[in-house]
């Protein structure tokens, strides 16, 4: 049959956690094709999670995968990888987004002021999605014992929406 523009995912105020990995595999396997062996990737979903029953805002992990693709592991030399998670606990979702790339270099503030910028955007639509409790975009520089950074990671949690309508 056709879709309408109301099965979209875009105008969904919720997606189930398996459209949500659903629409970054397909993002990711699309990125693999462009950029051969220049990265693998995985998606762990705790098993605890209802993937067809829980909910999140649409689009808050692409965002942040394609920043981990490509200010991290396409600016490596080698061969980069991404990781996503879904973790669920006291009824909020963990969402986790990990690259082993050059970590934040000189992204002095890349959620403050200025032009609209991409992360900006989802720590806002994050912060409207979890309301009072919400830490918005949490961003930081993954480091080794030495100090030297070896990745970034992008996290945030937002309430675990149930889906009555599947």
């Amino acid at each position: 049959g056709s879709i309408s523009p109301s099965d979209s995912p875009l105008t969904k105020r919720a997606v189930s956690v398996r459209e949500e990995v659903d629409l970054l595999t397909h993002f990711l396997q699309v990125m693999a094709l462009r950029h051969a062996d220049r990265f693998t990737y995985s998606i762990d979903v705790d098993p605890a999670i209802d993937t067809e029953g829980t909910g999140l805002p649409p689009m808050l992990l692409q965002p942040l995968v394609e920043n981990a693709l490509l200010h991290g592991v396409l600016k490596r030399d080698g061969a980069g990888e991404v990781w996503v998670s879904f973790r669920q606990d006291a009824g909020q979702l963990h969402c986790v987004v990990r690259d082993n790339g050059p970590g934040l270099q000189g992204a002095v503030d890349p959620l403050g002021k200025g032009k609209p910028s991409g992360l900006r955007i989802t720590d806002e639509r994050i912060r409207l999605a979890g309301g009072r409790r919400s830490a918005g975009l949490v961003l930081r520089t993954l480091h080794d014992a030495a100090g030297h950074a070896i990745g970034a990671e992008a996290s945030f949690h937002v309430e675990a929406t149930e889906l009555w309508d599947r």
